[in-house]
Parts: C-alpha cells; structure tokens; sequence
C-alpha cells in the first residue's frame, strides 16, 4: 500500500532554497517511488471550487500563481504528465467531473519539485468543493482509500497559516502558533478527528483566518485505514506563523 502524505507546503521560494524541509521530501519521494504508484493526487489549498474536479490532462502547465518572489521561480517548470484513465475513475468515485486544461498550481508542484525532480509519475489535482463541511471533505477522503495501491495521495496545505501574522512575526512564531501547531500535531497523532473538526475555537481562528490550507489535512486523515498509524514527516516553522508540520501513514 502506497503512504499518504500531508504536506504543509510553505512558501514558493522553499523550492530554490530547500533546507530540511526539502531532505525530507526528498527521502520520501525516494521511497515512494520504489511502490511505483500509477498516479499521484494532490488535494491543493490553491484550488477552490464549488463542486468537485479532478484534472484529467494528459500534460499539464505549470503555473506560477504568485506574485512578489524572485523571477527563477517564474521560469521554473515541473513537465508532469497525467493519467487520464485513472483520474477519471477517481472523478467518478467521488461524485465529480473531469476538467483539462488547467494545470498544477504551486500548492502541487512545490512540493513534487522535491520529492520526484525529474517529473517523472503522473500527476493529478482534486480541487476543494468550498460548499463543503470539514466533515463532508473527510467523507471524501475516506472515498479515496479504494485507490492507496495504486495511487499516492497528498493533500497540500498548511497545519498553521497566517499570513497577515507571519509579516509582523518574521523573526519566529508566536506562541499562539506554537500552541495550535502541537494541538494538530498531537490530535493528528492519536487521529482525533473530532478534537480536529472542531478546532475553529479564537484560537484557530488565528491559526487559520480563512480556512482553504486546513481542508487538504482532512483528504490526508480520511484516506487513512483504521489501522494505520501517523507519523511527523517534517515539523518546523518556515517564519513568522507558517507552520512546515507534515505527516506520513505509517
């Protein structure tokens, strides 16, 4: 069976400058891909829609949907290919349509950038149906368990996401931060979903002022066998209050 992955993917410039945020992708990818999954699925933060949709290209664009950061960026691109067939049955299962055309967003290829450089499995998006509950996208996510042998799930977010804040706490997190970052931590851990369901006290009001980087966490937990267990795959601050915390199944 294929790991499932939440990655909290941070800011586009992690891809220039990597750090150890980047080993661990990298170490991950390594041994993801000795299972030679026929496709990975990315559940993004940057794809809001209302319905679910499921990218069915053949080849996809990379888009640098971003503004302000160093012109590389802008000229790097991630030459993934799809898997049309599989991403439609996956559309299928989850009650959703196929659409083409769109291309990867960086909330997808960021984190693929590291974890399989040379482009080289096929990739997919699942957008996030924003009429949903948090209980609704977890439903979801049990729906995609049916494929974890022969695909690689990854929901790409973020365990604490404040931008606004992040800009006045450059130096380090604040404590606010630091505290929701462990409840999610230990709640993801023990697979509390409804300590995690319930989060939005002020308190995660200030972790997550808008709500679109937490849903992917919830495809991630949903995908998940009742047997498996949950470990921390990377956990750090990027700066200010972007959380790096990620896991893996175990």
């Amino acid at each position: 069976m294929i790991p499932s992955l939440f990655i909290s993917h941070g800011s586009p410039k992690l891809v220039l400058e990597g750090g150890d945020w980047a080993k661990a992708l990298r170490e991950m990818g390594c041994r993801i891909k000795e299972l030679k999954p026929q496709l990975i699925l990315v559940v993004s933060a940057h794809w809001l829609t209302e319905g679910v949709f499921v990218e069915c290209s053949k080849k996809h664009r990379t888009l640098h949907d971003f503004y302000g950061f160093s012109e590389k960026l802008y000229e790097l691109e991630y030459p993934a290919e799809g898997n049309p067939e599989l991403s439609r049955e996956i559309a299928q299962r989850l009650g959703g349509r196929c659409t083409t055309g769109r291309g990867l967003d960086h909330g997808a290829w960021a984190v693929l950038w590291h974890m399989f450089p040379k482009a080289d499995l096929p990739v997919s998006q699942m957008s996030i149906d924003t009429r949903r509950s948090l209980r609704e996208h977890l439903e979801l996510g049990r729906r995609l368990r049916d494929f974890r042998d022969r695909v690689l799930i990854i929901g790409s977010g973020g365990a604490v996401h404040n931008l606004r804040d992040a800009t006045l706490n450059p130096e380090g997190p604040p404590e606010w931060a630091v505290e929701f970052k462990e409840l999610v931590k230990d709640a993801v851990l023990r697979k509390d979903f409804e300590a995690l369901l319930n989060y939005r006290n002020e308190l995660g009001r200030l972790a997550h002022p808008t709500e679109e980087h937490l849903i992917p966490l919830f495809y991630f937990l949903g995908s998940l066998h009742e047997e498996e267990d949950v470990g921390v795959l990377y956990d750090g601050f990027e700066f200010g209050s972007v959380s790096l915390l990620s896991f893996a199944s175990l």
